[in-house]
């Protein structure tokens, strides 16, 4: 098979032919007219070919039109008089390509290196652009240089491009950004695809699971059962259905259910399989299984470049162009071969009647086969002419990625469609600037109670709560984000006013260039309650906790205490009592005075460590002063401190919890901090208390560090997480590397007395 010549040889090729056809060198050679003559055989016969072209050609000076075929008006919109009429085509080029194009031309005419063939934008003579692919050379024109453009308007493979990537973005969106699990494996079981929600079940990283074994995911009794299920996949049964056991995080057994499909090649062997799986722990029996999707492929579409030949009326070839072979797959001779145009290209039931009464007959389809047998569908012009012994000009154009582009089109339509539609989350879509919805699946329309028809009607803030500030919300998603984002909780009101709290899964595209966005609504209103219960249960354990360290505490003080401070007056007073030259029973007494006061201060320190005694007898605000002055003692840190008031704010259970948060704080600052300098700052807003602490220490990569899981080695961030969330508090933290860490959280409380001031 002869290799398809490069852009390069074509464009060489059609300076050749160009070369060929000048009419001031070809009669010249070949006859002894006169030059006036000769020139003008060789106008009329250069004008032919290329008025006869569904090439747009054009030559200009300065962009002042010297020459125009009908074909390049006619793209424009005008007529070729009209054209040369004209002072400039500058108008003729869209405002964003003009500046582009005339540094190309200024170029090429110096003898830089300038692009001779590339796309730009036409404005046609109603205003309406035009995409057109645009070929450039230099040419002699009466004697001095001018530039010859060549164009095809390619506004409908255009057309077809963007409505493609669309469809694909919209594709793209769902399989991303859906909380359901998505791969694709090998016959073997290795997997070749996975999607982040995969991912995130298993707690693994894409790299670690395409090209791991699926089968390593499934309890190895279940192997054999889920291998049989796939192994029954047929062509007249390509998809099967199947619930199985899998391996989550630190061994956890879930339940899954998985929809496969067989993928078949041309010889109906089995290639890979594409699974859609969610996970159905909590709901075995689920009311609806997502069906599979297959992996996205994107469609990328080569220029077509035209053939044209030359015929007689029998179809006889006069002329064939240098690059025939893009199209049919045969080399120049092998075409000049064939003799006849009806050998490469079945012309006989062209309606000779039309043609003649017309001059040309436009957008002929034809299904061909070229030299290795690879199908083609050609767009065939035909026009009468009189040039080079033939009567028909006959151009073909490749459509083939053009039709190929439009089925696919329709087919990954079909596939987001499908699962939109099946979707077991509420899934919308509305405009990221309007907020107006523009679709809705059936499980959106089963949780709010809208139909489709009145969903259509609706924008986002309908369907939020007004405390939610919905609205802004949406409003920064459509402008920050792109691809996969879980939103913050949000709480939603459905048609009958019921008002739910729903986590949201958002991703945007864009179709007719406009941003929108997809996202993916679940009632969590059961799992919020479960949440609560448990807070509250964890709240009354850390009281009853705390109760119980007072009470140890209380014993150590009063009990323990005491003893040690009656055992040191007994001490003290046997020393009195001692004859003046024992002098070895008297340091005896010495030591053990010194033994039993350190043992009173350890017993003072453990008791005050169980339960802050300052609580009791001075407040919460003046234990908060001692808590930071101790520190800053032991830990030989500067404190900057502005505590407000904060008495009889909070309950006694309350008051301990806060305590507790401001110890874990200053005991992650002393003990991981590595820093000379902290603010602490308390202060009372409204019907809340504001606490801040920042120092200026190391800081942490907060990226890499998972601040609210606790360790072996103490609740750390995690407890004072927990601990501000069970209050109905809020905690926040940022850090950077080497900058410091700033920590704050606000606890409401219930106004009942002023109890503001420094």
């Amino acid at each position: 098979m002869i290799p398809k010549p490069t852009r390069r040889d074509l464009e060489a090729k059609l300076r050749e032919l160009e070369t060929k056809l000048h009419f001031y060198d070809d009669l010249q050679k070949s006859k002894g007219d006169s030059p006036a003559l000769q020139m003008g055989t060789n106008e009329r016969r250069f004008r032919n070919l290329i008025e006869g072209s569904i090439q747009g050609v054009l030559i200009h000076r300065d962009h002042k039109p010297l020459f125009v075929n009908k074909q390049w008006a006619s793209i424009h919109g005008y007529l070729p008089e009209e054209i040369l009429k004209m002072d400039s085509i500058i108008p003729l080029i869209s405002p964003r390509d003009q500046r582009r194009m005339i540094a190309y031309k200024d170029a090429r005419l110096k003898g830089r290196n300038a692009p001779i063939h590339y796309e730009y934008e036409g404005v046609r003579k109603d205003g309406s652009l035009v995409w057109l692919e645009n070929r450039v050379m230099i040419v002699q024109w009466e004697g001095q240089p001018a530039i010859q453009t060549t164009i095809f308007d390619i506004t409908d493979r255009k057309l077809a491009e963007n409505a493609l990537q669309e469809s694909e973005n919209r594709y793209r969106a769902v399989i991303e950004d859906l909380p359901a699990l998505i791969c694709s494996f090998l016959p073997g079981g290795e997997i070749t695809f996975v999607n982040k929600a995969y991912c995130d079940f298993f707690d693994k990283r894409c790299e670690e699971l395409v090209g791991s074994n699926f089968l390593s995911l499934i309890p190895e009794s279940d192997h054999q059962t889920v291998m049989e299920n796939i192994a029954a996949l047929t062509i007249a049964s390509p998809t099967q259905s199947h619930e199985h056991p899998v391996l989550a995080e630190n061994g956890k057994i879930c339940w899954q259910r998985w929809t496969n499909r067989a993928i078949f090649d041309d010889r109906k062997k089995i290639i890979s399989y594409q699974s859609f799986g969610v996970d159905i722990t909590a709901r075995k029996k689920a009311d609806e299984a997502l069906r599979e999707s297959e992996e996205l492929h994107r469609i990328i579409l080569s220029n077509i470049s035209d053939a044209v030949f030359i015929t007689d009326d029998k179809g006889d070839f006069t002329y064939i162009c240098p690059n025939v072979s893009v199209i049919f797959g045969r080399s120049y001779e092998e075409v000049s071969a064939l003799s006849n145009i009806n050998n490469l290209l079945d012309m006989h039931d062209l309606n000779r009647s039309e043609l003649i009464a017309s001059g040309e007959i436009r957008n002929i389809e034809r299904e061909i086969q070229d030299k290795s047998g690879a199908t083609h569908i050609v767009l065939v012009n035909v026009k009468l002419v009189s040039i080079k012994g033939g009567t028909m000009l006959i151009s073909c154009r490749d459509i083939t990625e053009r039709k190929r582009a439009y089925v696919e089109l329709q087919e990954s339509e079909a596939r987001y469609r499908q699962l939109f539609d099946n979707a077991s989350d509420a899934v919308m879509i509305f405009d990221a600037h309007s907020k107006h919805f523009e679709d809705a699946n059936s499980a959106a329309t089963d949780l709010f109670g809208y139909t489709k028809d009145e969903f259509a009607k609706l924008t986002v803030e309908d369907i939020s709560v007004e405390k939610d500030n919905a609205m802004t919300a949406a409003g920064k998603i459509g402008m920050h984000i792109s691809g996969y984002k879980y939103a913050h909780l949000h709480y939603f009101k459905k048609k009958n006013g019921t008002i739910f709290p729903g986590e949201i899964y958002v991703g945007t595209f864009i179709s007719n260039v406009r941003k929108k966005i997809i996202g993916a609504v679940r009632d969590v209103t059961n799992r919020i309650k479960a949440e609560e219960t448990i807070r509250d249960l964890s709240f009354s354990l850390l009281t009853a906790q705390e109760m119980e360290r007072k009470r140890i505490a209380s014993d150590l003080h009063d009990d323990l205490g005491q003893t040690l401070a009656y055992l040191k007056i007994r001490i003290q007073n046997l020393q009195k009592s001692l004859p003046q030259h024992r002098v070895n029973l008297h340091r005896e007494c010495e030591n053990t005075l010194e033994y039993t006061n350190q043992l009173i201060e350890k017993v003072r320190q453990i008791s005050h460590g169980l339960t802050p005694i300052f609580l009791d007898d001075l407040g919460l605000t003046a234990s908060l002063h001692s808590l930071v002055d101790e520190f800053s003692g032991y830990a030989s840190i500067k404190i900057e401190k502005q505590i407000a008031n904060i008495d009889r704010l909070f309950s006694p259970e309350v008051e301990i919890t806060i305590y507790r948060i401001i110890q874990e704080i200053m005991n992650n600052i002393w003990k991981h901090a590595e820093t000379n300098f902290v603010k602490v700052e308390i202060t009372k807003v409204t019907d809340k208390v504001s606490f801040k602490i920042e120092d200026c220490g190391r800081g942490f990569d907060f990226e890499k560090i998972e601040l609210f899981t606790s360790d072996k080695k103490g609740l750390g961030l995690a407890s004072v997480n927990e601990r501000v969330r069970m209050l109905g508090g809020c905690f926040d933290i940022q850090s950077r590397l080497h900058k410091g860490t700033n920590v704050a959280f606000w606890i409401p409380f219930e106004s009942k007395t002023d109890a503001s001031g420094p």
